[in-house]
């Protein structure tokens, strides 16, 4: 059987794409910007060439929030999830 022309049932077959979110280009700008500083990077350094009982550092701060919301805001409106039962576990698959 031949497929049929015209595509998905819209005009001239060509099917509406949905509008893309913005996006960061550049994977840097997902880091807080402070946190590539010269001077937080030394402070890094040293917290964690100094900490006990492991070599350790916290970075505070880490992702820039404007990134962090694009992606809540992705998931959200893209989540599809059908709920399962066994008789061991109830979840979202």
């Amino acid at each position: 059987m031949a497929p049929k022309k015209g595509g998905a049932g819209k005009k001239g077959g060509v099917k509406a794409e949905p509008p893309t979110p913005p996006m960061f280009t550049n994977p840097m700008e997902y880091i807080a910007p402070n946190l590539m500083s010269p001077e937080s990077r030394a402070e890094l350094r040293k917290q964690y060439e100094t900490s006990q009982p492991y070599l350790h550092c916290v970075m505070k701060d880490l992702l820039n929030p404007d990134a962090l919301r694009l992606v809540r805001d992705e998931i959200v409106e893209n989540i599809q999830a059908t709920y399962k039962e066994t008789d061991l576990f109830k979840l979202f698959q």
